[in-house]
């Protein structure tokens, strides 16, 4: 794995009176729907924190010669460079596009990679793997 790179990055550390809002809105839901059905609560649950899991907790990402992985409690998402399309700075961070002419599907298979004050050294990477320039 030479040239690998890897960082975590958890944006509810910076901002905790938002994360607490999400957590207590989560919760408020969930206590809602529980009152009329307890497994839709739960389903409700996870998906609500599978949404908000690379916000809400600990996202690690690594960026190596196979590809781009981010991984925390929720996901588990592993992206090969193959299977990329493209890139775009956005900020705090980059999108990684899929590789598909469908809109949708680019957003579906791409990755957003948070990496805030490391955006100098990630792109150096971005341009060697995908051969392609930001094209902004």
């Amino acid at each position: 794995m030479d040239d690998a790179l890897r960082w975590r990055n958890w944006p509810a550390q910076r901002r905790p009176r938002v994360a607490v809002a999400v957590i207590a809105t989560i919760l408020g839901v969930v206590l809602g729907v529980s009152m009329l059905d307890r497994w839709m609560a739960l389903l409700g649950t996870l998906l609500l924190l599978g949404s908000v899991s690379d916000w809400l907790f600990p996202t690690t990402y690594t960026l190596d010669g196979d590809g781009v992985r981010a991984d925390n409690l929720f996901r588990r998402a592993r992206r090969p460079w193959s299977r990329l399309g493209g890139w775009t700075r956005v900020p705090g961070g980059f999108l990684l596009r899929g590789r598909s002419r469908s809109p949708l599907l680019q957003r579906l298979r791409g990755l957003e990679l948070r990496c805030p004050d490391r955006e100098d050294t990630v792109q150096p990477l971005l341009i060697r793997y995908l051969r392609t320039e930001d094209p902004a």
